[in-house]
């Protein structure tokens, strides 16, 4: 029988016989296999497969801004960008960094939404809105 194991969002979910759509999550009842039908599995790796997409995308970002200057350890969606002491000038090298690092998947940042980031979470939210890359 074949497994996959995967950790998303520190919960680890183990499939089991993806043909046979059997999921085992976790659960303390029984065996802790939960049935599932082929819709729901195909949709649960969808979701899987775009928050791994996400992960991935997320850390591209934080390395080109940490090349410009530190972010705290356990950085999140929701730190303050403020926080990093940034002045325009910086600004403007992490949208020229981003536009290099990820001008294959045809991002252009405007300056007038550059300068609306208020968090890290909408950096990442502007990149994943803007790359030709679907993520849906």
């Amino acid at each position: 029988m074949k497994k996959r194991q995967v950790t998303v969002s520190g919960k680890r979910i183990t499939f089991l016989d993806p043909n046979d759509c059997r999921v085992k999550a976790g659960c303390k009842n029984g065996d802790g296999i939960r049935r599932t039908r082929p819709h729901v599995m195909r949709n649960l790796l969808k979701s899987l497969e775009k928050e791994k997409v996400m992960e991935a995308l997320e850390t591209r970002i934080k390395e080109v801004i940490e090349d410009i200057t530190a972010l705290p350890e356990g950085a999140d969606r929701t730190f303050d960008i403020s926080n990093l002491g940034m002045d325009s000038l910086d600004v403007t090298e992490v949208v020229i960094e981003l536009e290099d690092e990820f001008g294959d998947e045809g991002l252009i940042i405007e300056d007038s939404a550059a300068m609306g980031w208020k968090t890290l979470g909408d950096i990442f939210d502007y990149v994943k809105e803007n790359i030709k890359t679907p993520l849906s």
